[in-house]
């Protein structure tokens, strides 16, 4: 959420480096979410639903559309309360 209440214009580098950064947390989460699924800790259902947020918030990973991000990684980080 740090990036979403940047400034986009006087702020842009450490936007872009946030984006970067989550969009590398986002990769090493699926990978994570198909080892889970291997060894039995979530279901393929459970997975689908955790992918599809993901892949939600992932696509809306632009400085423009941040907040509509972190909507859908809040969701799908709320599959785990």
């Amino acid at each position: 959420a740090n990036a979403s209440t940047l400034d986009p214009v006087s702020e842009s580098t450490a936007i872009d480096t946030d984006i970067r950064q989550i969009s590398v947390l986002l990769k090493q989460a699926g990978n994570a979410i198909d080892i889970a699924v291997d060894d039995g800790d979530m279901t393929t259902e459970k997975a689908r639903t955790l992918n599809d947020f993901l892949k939600q918030g992932a696509d809306q990973l632009t400085p423009a559309n941040l907040k509509l991000a972190v909507t859908d990684l809040a969701t799908a980080c709320g599959m785990f309360d």
